[in-house]
């Protein structure tokens, strides 16, 4: 399952629980919804997988850092 589809599926439960319990209370914000899960899918678009391995890289090369003084 790629990211988009994960993004999508959990989107679509979040907007369906959230329909429901926004109507049963009859909540004017029910009209926002739909602005908000546009937002969610926009900030899922820029996230770039990227950043999260250079900060992954990063945080080794620290470690390894670390681990070679220890053992000076």
């Amino acid at each position: 399952m790629t990211r988009n589809q994960i993004v999508e599926l959990e989107t679509s439960r979040f907007k369906y629980f959230y329909t429901d319990v926004f109507s049963r209370a009859v909540d004017p914000r029910i009209k926002r919804l739909d602005g908000f899960i546009e937002a969610l899918h926009a900030a899922a678009s820029a996230y770039e997988p990227q950043e999260r391995s250079n900060t992954t890289t990063s945080s080794s090369r620290s470690r390894r850092t670390t681990r070679t003084k220890k053992g000076k």
